[in-house]
């Protein structure tokens, strides 16, 4: 969305209704300086990120996250991309909090207005923390890695069960295009394709909202088509060209590929936070910059 229509969407939410609120000079003059003070109050927020002492002080706890890791964890590989919030998308984000994020008031008794906001803006130095040549987990002393390992077995039963229907779409995981077999029907198909997506979502965690909205999404496509092939009689019919067609919402090997990518996901996300909380924790490097960022506020 660009600026110019979020501009425009925020004009709308605050447009006062005529005969509403009497426009005077003063509550004219008093609008005018709220938002100038909301305004101001947001941007203070960002403004400590533009100094480049803070920008180097981050800079330095990227690398000593990275370096305590490897002295701790020796082998794993980790990767923390990050960025700072351009100039440009600071001033959108002000714009995005005016829109969707403040409480427009109004004090009838002296005529003035004011803004007042449900949530900080925290997003404005971000970093994802990336591990690969992850060791495999298969114990734990930990009781929660101890379920999600039990959750991971279960898992991997589930996806061989699944990778053994694909074979009964397809002569060879290894052929590209694949050669479909047109031999079951589209009952179990579509059960199949909604039984992966409904288990692809208990891997992902409940603050994934969007995610959870583009399984959500694809299960409710499913379930109309399943309804719509019923009511005309051809839930038992093989399944044909057109269910595999580009045109279709869902693809089981797709579904299937992408479920094999994440099996692993839940556990290995766990470790890694129990590992970087740990590093927190212990390395005196980590807890002497900690000490530091008081000079910052």
């Amino acid at each position: 969305m660009n600026n110019n229509k979020k501009q425009n969407e925020f004009k709308e939410k605050y447009k006062v209704p005529v005969g509403s609120v009497p426009i005077t000079k003063d509550n004219m003059k008093s609008l005018h300086e709220s938002v100038n003070k909301a305004v101001h109050s947001l941007l203070s927020d960002m403004l400590p990120y533009s100094n480049s002492d803070v920008q180097n002080y981050l800079h330095n706890v990227v690398a000593a996250i990275m370096l305590e890791h490897e002295k701790y964890y020796e082998g794993f590989d980790l990767k923390i991309p990050y960025r700072f919030k351009s100039e440009k998308s600071k001033i959108g984000k002000t714009i995005d909090f005016f829109s969707n994020e403040s409480k427009f008031t109004h004090n009838k008794e002296n005529d003035k207005f004011g803004f007042s906001f449900n949530r900080e803006i925290l997003d404005i130095f971000g970093m994802k923390i990336i591990a690969s040549n992850k060791r495999p987990t298969f114990n734990s002393s930990d009781p929660y890695l101890k379920d999600l390992i039990k959750e991971k077995k279960e898992n991997h039963k589930f996806l061989g069960k699944m990778q053994g229907f694909q074979f009964k779409l397809i002569d060879s995981e290894f052929e590209n295009p694949p050669h479909y077999k047109y031999t079951v029907t589209k009952r179990e198909y579509y059960e199949n394709c909604k039984a992966l997506l409904e288990q692809i979502k208990t891997l992902i965690a409940p603050e994934a909202t969007d995610l959870h909205e583009f399984y959500n999404n694809q299960i409710s496509a499913i379930d109309e088509m399943v309804s719509l092939i019923s009511d005309l009689g051809y839930l038992d019919n093989v399944i044909s060209n057109k269910d595999f067609s580009e045109d279709s919402e869902v693809n089981f090997l797709d579904i299937l590929n992408d479920f094999s990518l994440r099996v692993h996901d839940k556990l290995d996300l766990a470790v890694l936070t129990k590992q970087i909380t740990s590093v927190f924790k212990d390395s005196e490097i980590l807890n002497k910059l900690r000490r530091r960022t008081s000079s910052y506020n």
